[in-house]
């Protein structure tokens, strides 16, 4: 019976350091990136966008934010801040006019500390609030984000 217990407990360990050492050899900063063009006019764009730092009821799923850098209506640089308002990144949104709509480039900088959670991040979720934010602002202004709009 004792073996079978060492067996589980040396399992569970291997899981555990394999976790580690797989995190330890991810890169700690993590970047996404994606580009969309809206139809909407960069005035209106940029009024949604600009509400960020105070978590709006559209986008509720983004994290506490900090505007860092503002240049209106083109340029917006916010800190990301994590649950104990600890800095965790940035977030660099540009928008530009053209074609008669708006362009927006969005990019996430995050720093990730515990090589665990780096580790599973690696496997795709690290754009996931990214994806979260460009999906609600396609929804705010009335164009789903797809295919047709997305230059990523």
């Amino acid at each position: 019976m004792m073996n079978w217990i060492l067996l589980v407990m040396a399992a569970i360990a291997s899981v555990v350091v394999a976790l580690i050492l797989g995190g330890l050899a991810t890169a700690r900063t993590h970047r996404a990136t994606r580009d969309l063009y809206f139809r909407a006019p960069i005035d209106a764009v940029w009024t949604l966008v600009r509400t960020i730092d105070e978590t709006p009821a559209w986008c509720a799923s983004l994290p506490a934010m900090t505007v860092l850098q503002e240049h209106a209506p083109h340029a917006l640089t916010t800190q990301l801040l994590d649950d104990t308002g600890t800095p965790m990144g940035t977030w660099t949104l540009t928008l530009l006019a053209q074609k008669g709509g708006t362009q927006l480039s969005a990019a996430e900088e995050v720093d990730v500390r515990n090589p665990i959670q780096r580790f599973l991040r690696s496997f795709g979720a690290h754009s996931q609030r990214l994806d979260g934010f460009v999906e609600a602002l396609g929804r705010q202004l009335g164009e789903p984000v797809n295919e047709a709009n997305t230059a990523t």
